[in-house]
């Protein structure tokens, strides 16, 4: 089995690691916290019937918290018959009492880049940027070692707020720096760019933005 990197399993990490740690309030992100409870009995899947799930926040059965990744993966955008909803796929099969907690709605923290003909009120945002991969011999065979490049772009009207929510962004990486499944390894904040005026499109031509860039380190692949 090959195990290689996909960028976009890396970047909805990211992006649902930064919806979980309130670094915008669900209020400004525009969502609601939820819990979806019951019992499972060998389950191996789950649907929440709810078509804009955006983040799951926890899962628990009888009290015992689940890992992302380790013990379930996420698809959220899962067609069930024509149907959107989130699907979660459980590693080894679960039996008992079990508590999701999730957030659903619009949201303003993405992977893509704010459109052009967003208004103001569209702000605070964020974008997660997958920047580079830079590979070397990772030991005998065919291993290869990988460092991982990406940058948050935070979006606002206001300097200041951008420099409060890149310091946010920052220090939860920080404090955070081993709890990433598919950022394997250890994850380093290298840099903080310049703050930028947007494009005259943007906001009616008065939304700053800035980045601040981090590197994942020891991201093997092997064949």
């Amino acid at each position: 089995m090959t195990d290689v990197i996909d960028p976009s399993e890396m970047v909805e990490e990211v992006v649902v690691f930064l919806r979980n740690q309130d670094v915008f309030t669900t209020s400004q992100r525009g969502v609601i916290t939820d819990t979806d409870a019951g019992s499972w009995s060998s389950a191996t899947s789950h649907l929440i019937d709810v078509n804009n799930v955006r983040n799951i926040r926890s899962i628990t059965v009888d009290g015992s918290s689940l890992s992302f990744g380790t013990d379930y993966n996420v698809d959220y955008t899962f067609d069930d018959g024509g149907t959107t909803k989130c699907k979660i796929s459980l590693v080894s099969a679960q039996t008992g009492s079990y508590s999701i907690s999730y957030d659903y709605g619009s949201d303003k923290i993405f992977s893509d880049f704010p459109r052009p003909n967003l208004s103001i009120s569209s702000f605070p945002r964020m974008t997660v940027d997958f920047v580079s991969v830079d590979s070397e011999s990772g030991g005998f065979g065919n291993v290869i070692k990988n460092t991982i490049s990406f940058s948050v772009i935070v979006y606002d009207a206001k300097t200041s707020s951008v420099r409060d929510y890149i310091m946010s962004v920052r220090t939860k990486f920080i404090e955070n720096w081993t709890d990433f499944y598919y950022l394997s390894g250890v994850v380093r904040p290298v840099g903080v760019g310049p703050m930028l005026k947007s494009p005259k499109e943007l906001g009616k031509d008065r939304i700053f933005q800035q980045n601040v860039d981090f590197v994942s380190y020891f991201k093997y692949e092997k064949n």
